[in-house]
């Protein structure tokens, strides 16, 4: 009998202890080397190929558009102050270059607007669009099953080429992005006319579905930097103005002077992050398709 009490009460006590020891485990902030294994639904090449109206098997012969999720690293910045009583914004960052950490003159703007950063390492140029798109939305999914991440504060960042899948998202997935920051680099859903004779920004994907493209065009904010010595100022300058006469509602152009193809400062860094989160997106009802 009493030893199959003590049977009984072992592993009660073991369930105890455990939970005391996770409440009491400090939640990890600050710079977070990170790995997945779960991918987002929306990954999946085939629906990605689908919205966006790119012809998937022309993809497939340029390359290999698969990958393996636990084979990605991704790296993380978790303010100091993040603590699961109230819920952060996210950034997921697209860089140009081959690392998705955040630079460090822009984390104060991060702690003071309460939002954690996430980047993947090894998503840069080189590597096929739709795998930097399919970990971005990796990112976003899993991030939510590990911190309490407020919905209406989910953004896309990205830096040149970076910039460009960035945009395709945050005007494509507005299910998922609640607005976008574009540095010196951008899309559109059209060919964009550069006002030399028969010459255009060519469409970099398609609008998505109407009831869609309104959330994009109504309650998403977009926010596009370039500066006075960027290569890509004409295109980004041309393609702010297309979504402007498209009514894209909230959006921002922070063209600096003095800046050319590079990052932008911490100032303008905090102004764009001011730009994303000053009109209350529950402030604005998209309205039912026609």
């Amino acid at each position: 009998m009493r030893q199959s009490i003590i049977r009984y009460i072992l592993p009660l006590l073991s369930l105890f202890i455990a939970s005391l020891s996770t409440a009491e485990d400090p939640v990890k902030t600050g710079d977070i080397p990170i790995t997945f294994k779960q991918k987002s639904a929306w990954s999946d090449p085939v629906k990605l190929a689908r919205r966006g109206g790119w012809p998937l098997d022309s993809l497939k012969r340029e390359g290999d558009i698969t990958y393996d999720l636990a084979n990605e690293t991704f790296a993380a910045y978790i303010p100091a102050d993040y603590n699961d009583d109230r819920p952060f914004g996210l950034i997921v960052w697209i860089n140009a270059g081959p690392t998705g950490e955040v630079q460090a003159a822009w984390k104060p703007a991060l702690d003071k607007h309460h939002l954690i950063w996430i980047g993947a390492n090894n998503g840069g140029n080189p590597r096929p669009f739709l795998i930097r798109m399919g970990m971005a939305l990796d990112a976003v999914h899993n991030l939510k099953t590990r911190y309490k991440i407020d919905e209406d504060r989910i953004y896309i960042a990205g830096l040149s080429g970076g910039a460009k899948v960035a945009n395709i998202l945050g005007v494509g997935w507005p299910d998922v992005f609640r607005g976008g920051f574009y540095m010196i680099g951008c899309a559109h859903y059209r060919d964009i006319p550069t006002g030399a004779p028969n010459t255009f920004w060519f469409k970099g994907f398609n609008a998505p579905e109407s009831r869609l493209f309104m959330d994009s065009k109504q309650r998403n904010r977009h926010v596009f930097f370039t500066g006075e010595k960027d290569m890509n100022r004409k295109a980004v300058q041309d393609m702010y103005n297309a979504y402007k006469s498209d009514k894209f509602q909230h959006l921002t152009l922070i063209d600096e002077p003095g800046i050319g193809h590079e990052p932008p400062k911490a100032e303008a860094f905090e102004k764009g992050l001011v730009a994303l989160e000053e009109i209350p997106v529950k402030a604005v009802k998209a309205g039912k398709p026609k």
